[in-house]
């Protein structure tokens, strides 16, 4: 889903949830400070932070509160 998918589907959903909610998104500390070599992923993490702001300003005069977790680097055998 993209953000402007996310937004429409808040939108739709806003008379269903009854006069208050809750919007979680993950992002990531990547987000925040940036990395060498992995500029897509830090990018589309501080636009989920952006996306966070920007809901949190738009609906929260609906009751609606929007926040971000922002895990940081785990080492995994993957990594």
């Amino acid at each position: 889903m993209d953000a402007a998918q996310s937004v429409r589907h808040v939108q739709k959903r806003l008379p269903e949830v009854g006069g208050s909610g809750r919007i979680i998104i993950t992002a990531s500390v990547g987000g925040l400070i940036g990395g060498k070599g992995v500029v897509a992923y830090g990018a589309s993490k501080a636009a989920c932070l952006s996306l966070a702001r920007t809901m949190a300003n738009n609906f929260g005069r609906e009751n609606i509160t929007c926040n971000c977790i922002c895990p940081g680097y785990v080492v995994t055998p993957l990594n």
